[in-house]
């Protein structure tokens, strides 16, 4: 990044002024293809300098006029080019073009527009051969009252203008108008070179001598661009044009020197054995990817440290490796500090970011664990953030070492600490020797596949057993061998002696015959004095339907239509029950009222006429219960209870079992109904009066209804005795 001297630096570039001399055109025919022109009004000592945003018109600039010349700072000029009889005009390599019926220019639009040229008495006319309004014609001349270049009619603030090109031969001396050197920053070790290559514009200045300098020699010098580090710290190298005084600048930052001996490291099996002054080496555990941890390089590294190339013998338990990139151990008591050749120490800058700092706090201390000796990774656990170990990330960039949580991932690749005080590796373990995580698979009762029937020669193997394998420094291969029934499969038939541990290995079964099945896996090698390992495999094909489906849920009832008779309302004149069971439920089970169109409801008053009572649920008309998963309700009683029914007839409803297939709001996995048939035939109430003269009868009409009232007890035209008050 620019340091403030390079923004001072870009600040005078912008300032710079460049003086260019145009010569005036007083023959049209000197006027050659690929000239730099300026229009110029001498009266007022401007001269065009480029367009406005607008692109509208040119603006103007002051210019200063002697004789037949005229000086320019920084033009802009025009570029002209011979098209037949005419010109066209540039802005680089824009063409400017004139909009048809105005007085506008249009520049870099894609319109080139034909200018005719004349020069008389030394004042030039350059004429738009596209028609402005009203088809004027429209040439450039200078607006006294808005200075500026533009296409115009006549006018009394339109004056004429010159013509000047530019003069070649008659140009002043260039000043050099900006220095940047080829680096902004560099690192460099004790001892090393690098070289900086100053470039100075314009190109083809007058004057572009340089000085070299160094703000701090005992730490950088510098010679004719050269610098060489001396020692450890920061220097800034300067360039400067002599001629004008610009400058620019180059942070140089010095490490410690490295000691590029190659040695041989052996893997920590006992992190216990780390001393003061030990030397260290991080490795990955991963085949293939042969690197250690480099010294942290704020230029490179940015938010992780590299890895460099390392050789690594016998098993990964050996590396060698430049000495350059290990690291110095310092115990603090249960903690270790590792510093880099620079004196800096190994942290994280963050939950996921490692480097080195001059930092020591608690994130700079590291705790080492054994994961297992026999192939030597370990842990290195960071004491400040909490679950964060150095692994090799070897997902894109197969060189980057960082600290990550201590899941095991695919890509990342645990750690072998090298030491200088470690042993030479003893007691590897040289034989084969296994271990099974289970030596009995039993698939314990199966149905047969029907699919497998119908085609002898197609398997799916869907009943799927797993054991897991264990094994250590393999020097022979495993070979897996099935014997009993054919109705069991292996997947795998050698594990070579290059596979890692563990290894989880398949056994499938499938038959289409109901009957007991048995059968051995043998895992052997051809290693004197190690023992076969023998799974024993047993399963059991049922016939079809014998047990349920364990995923599904199971949901039946005693009845799926109750009928019921009534004479009259009797106050829950009948009570009917049956029950329901359902077990295995995914989805809780909802039971609702789901009603015909002859909802059992009273004439008259509108009264629920049927109640159910359900275990421990109360269900009222257009009200509902649920049964949750994780029950099982075994022959649960339903109790139905009709009541409030005066008017004779038929009717039905529905009571609705149901639960969504999983996650599913559509498809149902139960779905069952009990529909309630209810006749009722009621007698009349009205007495025979034909012997008892004496009671009091008398006719109503109230709200449109015939109404009998005997004896202080009425009566509807059927006969039915009318309640007066809901109960």
């Amino acid at each position: 990044m620019k340091k403030l001297s390079l923004l001072l630096l870009a600040l005078a570039s912008v300032m710079a002024i460049h003086a260019e001399v145009y010569l005036k055109v007083t023959d049209v025919t000197s006027l050659q293809d690929g000239d730099q022109v300026v229009l110029a009004y001498e009266a007022g000592t401007s001269v065009s300098d480029g367009f406005a945003s607008t692109k509208k018109y040119m603006a103007s600039t002051s210019a200063s006029f002697t004789a037949d010349q005229v000086t320019v700072d920084d033009p802009i000029p025009l570029t002209i080019k011979k098209t037949g009889n005419y010109w066209n005009l540039y802005i680089g390599s824009k063409p400017v073009g004139h909009k048809y019926g105005t007085s506008d220019l249009d520049v870099n639009q894609g319109t080139t527009t034909n200018f005719a040229i004349s020069i008389t008495n030394g004042q030039a006319k350059i004429v738009s051969q596209t028609p402005g309004k009203n088809n004027n014609e429209v040439f450039f001349a200078y607006n006294t009252s808005s200075p500026r270049f533009a296409l115009y009619h006549a006018g009394s603030n339109m004056k004429e203008i010159t013509l000047y090109r530019f003069d070649a031969a008659n140009q002043p001396d260039k000043e050099v108008t900006s220095i940047s050197l080829s680096e902004t920053a560099l690192t460099l070790r004790e001892g090393e070179q690098a070289t900086l290559t100053a470039t100075l514009l314009p190109a083809d200045a007058a004057d572009k001598t340089v000085e070299w300098g160094t703000t701090d020699a005992t730490v950088a010098t510098v010679s004719n661009g050269v610098v060489t580090a001396v020692a450890r710290g920061t220097a800034q190298i300067w360039v400067k044009a002599t001629a004008v005084g610009l400058t620019d600048t180059c942070t140089i930052t010095v490490l410690g020197a490295m000691d590029q001996t190659t040695v041989t490291y052996n893997a920590l099996k006992d992190p216990t054995l780390l001393t003061d002054g030990a030397k260290v080496f991080f490795g990955t555990s991963k085949e293939g990817e042969d690197y250690i941890m480099g010294i942290y390089n704020e230029e490179t590294s940015k938010n992780n440290i590299k890895g460099v190339a390392a050789t690594y013998g016998d098993k990964r338990h050996t590396v060698t490796a430049e000495q350059a990139y290990a690291y110095t151990v310092k115990r603090d008591g249960d903690y270790i500090i590792f510093v880099d050749a620079d004196g800096n120490y190994l942290r994280p800058i963050s939950d996921s970011k490692l480097r080195s700092s001059t930092t020591l706090d608690n994130q700079a201390k590291w705790t080492i664990n054994s994961i297992n000796q026999d192939d030597a990774t370990v842990e290195v656990k960071n004491a400040g953030f909490t679950s964060r170990y150095i692994y090799n990330n070897c997902q894109g960039t197969n060189e980057i070492f960082n600290i990550y949580s201590g899941y095991d991932a695919s890509y990342l690749a645990k750690t072998i600490l090298y030491a200088s005080t470690a042993p030479e590796w003893q007691d590897r373990v040289l034989d084969s020797w296994m271990t099974v995580s289970d030596t009995l698979l039993d698939w314990g009762q199966m149905e047969p596949d029907t699919t497998y029937a119908s085609d002898p020669n197609w398997k799916d193997w869907g009943d799927v057993r797993r054991f897991t394998l264990n094994f250590n420094d393999l020097t022979d291969d495993i070979t897996v061998t099935l014997t009993g029934d054919t109705a069991f499969y292996c997947g795998t038939e050698v594990i070579r002696a290059s596979a890692k541990q563990p290894v989880e290995i398949s056994v499938y079964w499938e038959t289409d015959e109901v009957g007991v099945y048995t059968g051995q896996l043998r895992l052997s090698t051809a290693t004197e004095g190690v023992e076969d390992i023998v799974i024993q495999l047993r399963a059991e094909a049922v016939p079809m339907g014998t047990f349920p489906d364990p995923n599904k849920p199971i949901f039946s009832v005693s009845t799926h239509t109750m009928n019921f008779e009534l004479s009259q309302d009797n106050n829950f004149s009948d009570l009917q029950m049956f029950t329901f069971s359902a077990s295995n439920l995914q989805k809780t089970l909802y039971c609702k009222w789901a009603h015909t169109s002859s909802i059992l409801f009273d004439y008259e008053y509108q009264n629920a006429c049927m109640e159910i009572l359900a275990g421990d649920y109360e269900l009222e008309l257009n009200g509902s219960a649920h049964f949750p998963v994780g029950y099982d309700y075994i022959d649960e009683e339903v109790l139905v209870a009709v009541d409030d029914l005066y008017a004779a007839g038929n009717y039905t409803t529905k009571l609705h079992f149901y639960s969504y297939e999983k996650d599913s709001k559509e498809q149902l996995s139960i779905d069952e109904y009990v529909t309630i048939r209810v006749y009722v035939s009621l007698p009349t109430d009205v007495e025979n009066v034909e012997d008892d003269m004496r009671c009091d009868v008398t006719k109503l009409l109230r709200n449109g209804q015939l109404v009998i009232r005997r004896n202080g007890v009425e009566y509807n035209t059927c006969g039915m005795r009318l309640e007066t008050t809901r109960r």
